[in-house]
């Protein structure tokens, strides 16, 4: 039978920055308010979070708009990059098949804005899981590259074969045939 850790059985709190006014309020509402989402910093729009959110350490960077655009993707990574978060949740009300596919490429959760904040702190932990997945993924890569990159040749010759070289007569007026 599968068992789970006291850590896994726990739900750890996940900081959040919240773009967006009318989400901002939501969120933080006494009745509202999630048990495990932990709202480090805000504002109301995504045009003054580069000079609002700023010194935050914050694990999701969520984002609520009445209509997300084409523009607005390239502000997102900004952002994003701004309060290094792991991961961007990006809830909207209207917008394009074509935005949606793109902020998803660009490895960012869209959705439509839910109602209440359980459903946001489920999406919020479905993104931070797997941005969490892609980075293990990711160095997983990385190592066996390196592992690759780095393998010892098999050897070449034994130690008889060797000690011949070493021993062998040579005009060549250098020691390099004894380090062998």
């Amino acid at each position: 039978t599968l068992s789970l850790s006291d850590a896994e059985r726990t739900p750890k709190n996940i900081r959040v920055a919240i773009i967006g006014a009318a989400l901002v309020q939501r969120m933080l509402r006494p009745d509202q308010l999630s048990p495990t989402l932990e709202v480090v910093a805000s504002c109301a729009t995504l045009s003054v979070a580069m000079t609002s959110l700023n010194e935050i350490k914050t694990d999701i960077l969520l984002i609520e708009s009445l209509e997300m655009t084409e523009p607005s993707l390239l502000n997102i990574d900004q952002v994003r990059k701004h309060v290094n978060a792991s991961a961007v949740v990006v809830l909207y009300r209207f917008c394009s098949s074509d935005t949606i596919r793109r902020l998803r490429e660009a490895g960012h959760v869209a959705a439509r804005s839910p109602a209440d904040t359980i459903e946001i702190e489920f999406i919020c932990r479905s993104a931070l899981t797997a941005a969490e997945r892609l980075i293990r993924k990711h160095t997983a890569q990385l190592n066996q590259k390196t592992a690759e990159k780095y393998v010892v040749p098999a050897r070449r010759f034994d130690e008889n074969t060797l000690d011949a070289i070493s021993r062998a007569a040579s005009n060549i007026q250098c020691e390099c045939p004894r380090h062998l």
